[in-house]
């Protein structure tokens, strides 16, 4: 039997302090075995040397606790393709329904994006979603390419609330990992702080 969608959202949270305390305690390890200063610690990401590292150690996590009970998906994309032409017509509007909104709020000029991760009843395997979540990593400055870390976040968390809104999920989470910001831009690592502390229900900030 499939659990329930709050459920989810509290064993996936589980997983991601999972994953962040084996970062940390990999990353004492292999700083101890190669010697490096405190003051030098942060100039190299190791364990999670990207994005899809970090994305990785929380699934695999979130494996275990769910046994079966929902299926993991990664890394979809969201385009109008008829991705759910075996479930019904309910599901394949609603998938275009939720693109075309995101379409919408980024500006036609760009694509809709893709889901980090989503989970589905193990029953179904199909939509709305019991958990939609978002990972962020930061292992360097995002602002030498133009971005701003701050907006950048908010977007990704607002478009996360779109999808909830529009029916494709129950629930929503987002995971930022900041592995260079804390550290060389405390400022802009406190604005990320304040942003969690504004939406802790849905959001985790992890200093790695």
């Amino acid at each position: 039997m499939s659990l329930d969608s709050s459920i989810v959202k509290d064993l996936f949270f589980e997983a991601v302090r999972d994953a962040h305390q084996f970062i940390i305690e990999s990353y004492k390890r292999i700083a101890t075995k190669y010697k490096i200063p405190e003051s030098k610690k942060g100039e190299h990401p190791f364990i999670c040397w990207s994005e899809s590292d970090l994305r990785t150690l929380i699934v695999h996590y979130l494996m275990l606790k769910l046994k079966g009970k929902a299926f993991i998906h990664t890394e979809m994309v969201l385009k109008r393709a008829d991705k759910f032409k075996y479930d019904g017509k309910y599901q394949r509007e609603l998938w275009v329904k939720a693109v075309e909104r995101i379409l919408n709020y980024r500006g036609r000029k760009y694509t809709a994006g893709d889901i980090d991760i989503a989970l589905t009843p193990a029953e179904t395997d199909t939509i709305p979603f019991l958990l939609i979540a978002e990972t962020k990593y930061y292992h360097y400055s995002v602002e030498r390419y133009g971005r701003d870390v701050v907006k950048e976040v908010e977007e990704a968390y607002n478009i996360l609330r779109m999808l909830k809104e529009v029916g494709l999920t129950r629930e929503i989470a987002m995971v930022i990992g900041d592995h260079y910001y804390h550290r060389q831009k405390p400022e802009k690592a406190r604005k990320l702080e304040e942003f969690t502390q504004k939406h802790s229900k849905d959001i985790v900030y992890l200093k790695i």
